[in-house]
């Protein structure tokens, strides 16, 4: 990891920096490739994102043509289910935005989990333009925390955290509902440019804690999140 920030505070002041954070990294990456590639997740960090971007300044800053959105993880789930990471990241952000519907890339989830991991898995590769045997640079991933120190649908001691050849891949046992969901793996998490954890919560400082620790030898996923040549910024609410 090249470096880790930590920022916490109340919401309004994480949201305005996170904005900020956003924007310079999105200026960047429409400086020296024309897009800007970011991955989004769920849950109370989605929230956040969406506090943070949706202000007017910011809203009238940004082309929206050239994103392309990408989400972190997906439940096996009808689009229009509430546990749907899509779905809550289209009526709290997507809907107010004016980001290509070719530029928004969602999971089939109409297939088998395998199969809708391979299709989407094939959709980062033709949208980023790599071969097969290059791993993908995102320009920013947005990740959260869960309470067992999981991130995106990586869970401590499972199977899926070994995955290292594919870009994103499945589980069918998550020890949380719904259990079964196609995920990005630690791979392609790791090669991306820059990462931003967003979390809420006191109930989460613990873990938070546990994850900061770098004399902690407990083999959390959000600990597994160690870009080699890209940063990590936390963001957290109070």
């Amino acid at each position: 990891m090249k470096e880790s920030n930590v920022r916490i505070d109340q919401l309004d002041k994480i949201a305005h920096d996170l904005g900020l954070y956003v924007k310079s990294i999105y200026d960047d990456s429409i400086l020296k490739r024309g897009e800007f590639r970011i991955g989004l997740s769920g849950g109370s960090s989605m929230d956040i994102f969406a506090e943070a971007i949706l202000n007017q300044e910011l809203l009238e800053s940004f082309d929206w043509n050239r994103w392309h959105v990408f989400f972190v993880d997906e439940r096996l789930v009808p689009p229009t289910s509430k546990d749907s990471n899509h779905n809550k990241s289209s009526n709290v952000f997507l809907k107010y935005v004016n980001i290509p519907d070719n530029k928004v890339h969602t999971y089939d989830t109409h297939l088998e989990p395998y199969d809708s991991a391979i299709e989407y898995e094939n959709e980062i590769r033709k949208t980023f333009g790599t071969k097969s045997s290059e791993v993908p640079n995102f320009d920013l991933i947005i990740l959260g925390l869960g309470q067992d120190g999981h991130t995106a649908s990586l869970f401590p001691n499972h199977p899926i955290l070994e995955e290292r050849k594919r870009l994103v891949t499945y589980l069918v046992d998550a020890p949380k509902f719904p259990p079964i969901r196609m995920s990005f793996t630690l791979p392609l998490i790791n090669n991306a440019r820059n990462i931003a954890f967003i979390t809420a919560g006191s109930i989460k400082m613990s873990i938070l804690q546990d994850v900061l620790d770098i004399d902690s030898i407990e083999a959390l996923p959000t600990k597994m999140v160690a870009p080699k040549d890209g940063s990590v910024q936390w963001f957290v609410v109070e």
